[in-house]
């Protein structure tokens, strides 16, 4: 069954809703009725499954889908917060229905693995119970914001009001979406890698504490058997690390990758690159035109807590273009310039990790597209406090868009694609920027 488009949103996911009800009501009229202990996990487990859709679910998605095209980016650009959601919706039933089907068929199997699937089930219920409430919330939102507006208009919200809410959304169980539904809302084949990241999160947070890093290696090897074969507990620990971690946590763990091993992996694994530069850009003002032509804007160097410095980047590209500079490589040798250019700002929850460890998929996208790819080193907190990093991203696309040329881009084009890891640099530079009109932003989501 295929997802609901951007145009007609509710559509596939009622005929979808209206399938899984059918055959949840089938298993709860099989289990109802059954002695053995799993049978009655299954009907109260399918009962609940029911209600959330026919109470809950549905009646909520109905009321948001009439209003997520008033949140669009543009006309053009057709995706919020609220269509995301919508979607983890319908990927959450979609996989439901089909595990649903599946026990449907073989209930009555002596291979029937009867423990595995019901609390694969539990899993995906509970998950579903929690999206309902997610659901319930974004439509009490929309009480508190102008029409069209995602932020919240401070005249209708007060402080008392917001406060309300956080501790109503903060009191939601966050464990079913880290144990065996983890990553449900991705491609499969982004699942065993978040799942792989699960399991070494949950093991390493174990051995932090430990005095040697030899200690904290040999702790996490340890652990990491335990919370591979019970998804539950791994929740729990996933779910305490992120609540309670502090900094220093978050940056020793997301900082694996910047070991010098690691940075020299994609050297042996992934496609080599006639490009992979690094470009210090700044710390100089510019002017840049407006696309009417008949104005324009300066754009400042990054100047928070520290004042006035260069901006760090990097760039990659799977053949030398016209335009581009490469170290001992003969510019005769280039290929003609290329219309497209992708800007790159790195995860790492703005406190750890840089291009080089993001290179392994970096390489490939370079290859796949043919584009140029402009990855930004911004600066990492605490050393550098927001909303340095921000003005930093900023000046760098701003930058790009300015001496195109030099990135081998061909005359007259502007930067087409931006697609981007670190989401929430890209929304605050946009409100900050009066250039959208000048600029077209295309956003690709990497999922």
């Amino acid at each position: 069954m295929e997802l609901d488009s951007t145009d007609n949103p509710g559509r596939f996911f009622f005929a979808l809703s209206r399938d899984l009800k059918s055959i949840a009501l089938s298993n709860v009229q099989y289990f109802q009725n059954g002695k053995q202990s799993h049978h009655a996990k299954f009907h109260v487990t399918f009962r609940l499954l029911y209600e959330y859709l026919d109470v809950g679910i549905e009646p909520s998605y109905r009321e948001l889908a009439k209003y997520v095209s008033e949140y669009d980016f543009s006309s053009d650009v057709k995706g919020n917060g609220y269509r995301s959601l919508l979607r983890v919706v319908q990927k959450c039933c979609l996989h439901l229905l089909q595990l649903s089907r599946y026990i449907s068929s073989v209930r009555d199997s002596m291979l029937f693995r009867k423990k595995v699937y019901a609390k694969e089930l539990e899993s995906y219920v509970s998950a579903l119970g929690q999206l309902r409430a997610v659901l319930y919330y974004a439509l009490k939102l929309t009480q508190y914001c102008q029409q069209g507006h995602l932020f919240a208009d401070e005249d209708h919200l007060n402080s008392d009001i917001a406060e309300a809410l956080m501790l109503e959304v903060e009191s939601l169980s966050q464990e079913s979406f880290y144990g065996r539904c983890l990553g449900f809302q991705y491609c499969e084949s982004m699942q065993r890698p978040l799942q792989a990241i699960g399991i070494v999160m949950a093991s390493y947070s174990e051995g932090y504490l430990e005095s040697s890093h030899m200690m904290r290696v040999a702790t996490s090897v340890f652990n990491s058997g335990k919370y591979f074969l019970d998804p539950e507990l791994r929740a729990k620990q996933m779910v305490k690390v992120t609540r309670t971690a502090d900094i220093r946590f978050c940056q020793t763990f997301w900082n694996f990758p910047e070991s010098p091993i690691m940075h020299q992996l994609p050297s042996f694994v992934c496609p080599v690159m006639e490009v992979n530069e690094t470009l210090t850009l700044g710390p100089d003002a510019f002017e840049l035109l407006l696309a009417d032509g008949g104005d324009t804007v300066v754009i400042t160097p990054p100047c928070a807590h520290t004042g006035p410095g260069h901006v760090y980047t990097r760039l990659i590209s799977a053949h030398l273009r016209e335009g581009q500079s490469v170290k001992n490589k003969s510019p005769t040798s280039s290929k003609p310039r290329v219309p497209g250019l992708i800007v790159h700002f790195h995860g790492g929850g703005f406190v750890a990790q840089s291009s080089k460890s993001h290179e392994v998929y970096l390489r490939d996208w370079a290859v796949s597209t043919g584009c140029p790819i402009l990855s930004v080193d911004y600066s990492l907190a605490p050393q550098a406090p927001f909303p340095r990093a921000l003005e930093e991203c900023f000046y760098a696309y701003a930058w790009a868009v300015q001496n195109c040329e030099q990135l081998g881009l061909a005359e007259q084009t502007y930067i087409q694609i931006l697609l981007l890891e670190g989401l929430t640099i890209l929304e605050a530079a946009v409100h900050r920027s009066n250039l959208t009109s000048a600029i077209m932003f295309r956003n690709t989501l990497v999922s």
